[in-house]
């Protein structure tokens, strides 16, 4: 047991008891203000804002009025604001209210503890009465000050310094966030359609199956079903995969365990303002579900031929949605998003207005967006990072062009495409490749040059209308619906090798691992070295049709059939 504290005429016991008062009151008023607070709370959150929901209502019925979601935009973001601030001020009132508990333990510990000793405090010269009221008047005061010298530093707004500057008042200044992550920041994952950048390259770390057979079940890690229909393809971070599925039902995100094929949550887009109340026509080669979705690490974007774009976090909760206006054109929308430095590129070509949007990746704001003179296309963004600039490519017709990926600053176009373009963009080396069928491969001079924007060498042979090319080690594939796999040299153009299959490909080939993977609509993979003279390494079946790309990470790989999701490789 402690030792009282010597205290011969109770001094010490006397200002412990004052104490105890003081920050009883003080615990009993911050307790009050918080409850108040709280409800405060609750009226500034979106979701139960009344002047919101009813413009949120409003601009439902009318979809096509810009200026009315706008507002909404506008309004959501204000309310956002106010109800984060609203949130920081309680968590610091919550650490108020600790503080003065705090000193309530303590002054009862003071009291329970001390004994009569004399004490030299102001007005302990006086008679008895006197001195003891001085005392408690003192107690008071002090405990008042203490209490709001706590209270003002915990509540005092983190941007507030009197006369210093944020980089003088280290104490109170908050760590400055991180910068948003660039697309190059992704090396072993494969957060997009076609993996980093979006041009079809595995990284040194991936190392996929040579053989497998879906059918068979040989060399598949799991096989699941898939819960509603898509053609987008699957990508990676970490230990997750996610992939879209649609019908006229729904539109979602799935995320599932890579290593397992547990299907973890299921994000909907339903409720995003402004989306159509009737649904887009869509062709069965496309779907409600063709575009693959993106992931900066952080949250994950997916985007439907509604126009509707959705964000998530990890977790599968809604970060933010938006409506871009349905997309007129003939087959529904299947250009997939890239992300990068906090900026989602969405390249939204149809046939009444075709734009390059980047949109905040955490609120879904517009940050800047460029208008192109082009035609419905279903292609989408490739990125480069060429010395301290990253471009973006997009292939449309008539125009390619290529965009500074941050600023939105047109770097260069040319005027060499045709027809409907479905093919994406590939780079290496200083050189953006863009094809079509009926149009040309052009191998496209990039990079901050002179040159920029003029073609290097084209050639008119065997072109495709879906599958993309891939450049890789001086070479580029390109493979075609009729079933045809060409490989040029890629500096030159010459033509190295060509072969014929009897199915053809709407995949696109990756490589990875000294290898091209390229799979056929009846969903046999074939396998062939990345060379300039053909040689074939493995043909794997998958047991059901497939048009999706792969995606690889680590030792395996992930492919996406008509009805279900394979895991392909049975170790890490």
């Amino acid at each position: 047991m402690a030792e009282p504290v010597p205290n011969s005429d109770g001094t010490l016991r006397r200002c412990a008891a004052v104490l105890i008062a003081v920050a009883l009151v003080f615990c009993a008023v911050a307790g009050a203000w918080l409850g108040a607070h709280a409800l405060h709370e609750e009226s500034v959150r979106p979701a139960n804002h009344k002047a919101l929901v009813k413009l949120q209502d409003a601009a439902a019925r009318h979809p096509r009025d810009e200026e009315l979601k706008e507002a909404y935009r506008m309004l959501d973001v204000e309310i956002r604001t106010e109800a984060e601030r609203v949130q920081a001020f309680r968590r610091r009132g919550v650490r108020v209210l600790g503080g003065g508990l705090l000193v309530l333990l303590l002054a009862a510990a003071a009291w329970v503890h001390s004994s009569p000793a004399g004490m030299d405090l102001p007005g302990a010269d006086l008679p008895d009465e006197a001195s003891e009221r001085s005392l408690r008047r003192w107690s008071v005061v002090a405990g008042i000050v203490a209490l709001a010298v706590f209270s003002c530093v915990t509540l005092w707004p983190r941007d507030h310094g009197g006369s210093a500057t944020k980089k003088d008042n280290t104490d109170t200044v908050e760590e400055e966030p991180e910068p948003p992550p660039s697309f190059a920041d992704a090396k072993g994952q494969w957060p997009a359609f076609r993996g980093v950048g979006a041009i079809g390259l595995g990284d040194s770390s991936m190392t996929p199956p040579l053989t497998w057979d879906g059918k068979a079940g040989t060399n598949v890690a799991w096989k699941v079903k898939i819960p509603r229909h898509g053609f987008g393809s699957p990508i990676l971070w970490d230990d997750k995969l996610f992939i879209t599925g649609g019908d006229k039902e729904s539109r979602d995100i799935y995320c599932y365990d890579a290593t397992a094929g547990t299907l973890l949550w299921t994000a909907d887009s339903a409720n995003i303002l402004g989306s159509p109340a009737e649904l887009p026509e869509v062709s069965e080669d496309t779907g409600f579900a063709a575009a693959c979705p993106t992931t900066d690490g952080q949250r994950v974007y997916a985007i439907y031929p509604t126009g509707d774009v959705l964000a998530v976090d990890f977790s599968g909760k809604r970060v933010w949605g938006r409506n871009l206006g349905p997309p007129n054109n003939p087959y529904g929308h299947a250009s997939s998003l890239v992300v990068h430095r906090g900026r989602l590129l969405v390249q939204y070509d149809h046939f009444d207005e075709s734009r390059l949007i980047a949109l905040s990746a955490t609120t879904g704001e517009t940050l800047w967006e460029k208008k192109r003179e082009v035609g419905a296309s279903w292609g989408t963004p490739a990125l480069a990072t060429i010395g301290t600039r990253t471009e973006v490519y997009l292939n449309a017709e008539p125009y390619v062009m290529a965009f500074d990926a941050e600023t939105g600053d047109k770097l260069w176009q040319n005027e060499c495409m045709g027809g409907e373009v479905g093919p994406s963009p590939a780079y290496a080396d200083g050189l953006a490749y863009f094809t079509t069928d009926y149009a040309m491969l052009a191998a496209i001079h990039t990079g901050g040059t002179d040159k920029d924007g003029t073609i290097a060498w084209q050639t008119e042979d065997e072109l495709p209308d879906v599958s993309s090319p891939v450049a890789t080690n001086g070479l580029i594939f390109v493979s075609t619906a009729a079933g045809i796999v060409s490989c040029y040299d890629a500096k030159t153009g010459k033509l190295h090798w060509r072969q014929e299959y009897e199915e053809g490909f709407y995949a696109s080939p990756v490589v990875a691992a000294g290898r091209v993977y390229l799979t056929d609509q009846k969903g046999l993979t074939r396998v062939f070295a990345v060379a300039k003279e053909f040689k074939s390494l493995a043909k794997n079946p998958l047991g059901e049709p497939a048009v999706s790309t792969f995606a690889f990470r680590g030792k395996r790989a992930y492919l996406r059939g008509f009805r279900h999701l394979y895991c392909l490789g049975e170790g890490e």
